[in-house]
């Protein structure tokens, strides 16, 4: 598979699949948890299920209690 180079891309993938689903994880516990997700879903087509790249993403009505706010320490 050829790597997909942009030269004017900003961001890249994380360090692994295993630390996107991570991600994605707690971006879908904090929605369910009432957070909003301020950029639409699909907007970054690299960004699916099994792929390292985690597209960027704001939300708001987050609270303290959610993991999405605490620091991974791995």
């Amino acid at each position: 598979m050829k790597p997909i180079v942009d030269p004017t891309a900003t961001t890249g993938p994380v360090v692994s699949a295993a630390a996107a689903a991570r991600i994605r994880k707690q971006i879908s516990e904090a929605v369910s948890a009432g957070a909003k997700l301020e950029i639409p879903a699909g907007t970054f087509p690299l960004d699916k299920d099994g792929s390292t790249f985690v597209g960027p993403q704001v939300l708001t009505n987050v609270t303290h209690d959610m993991s999405i706010t605490v620091l991974a320490s791995s």
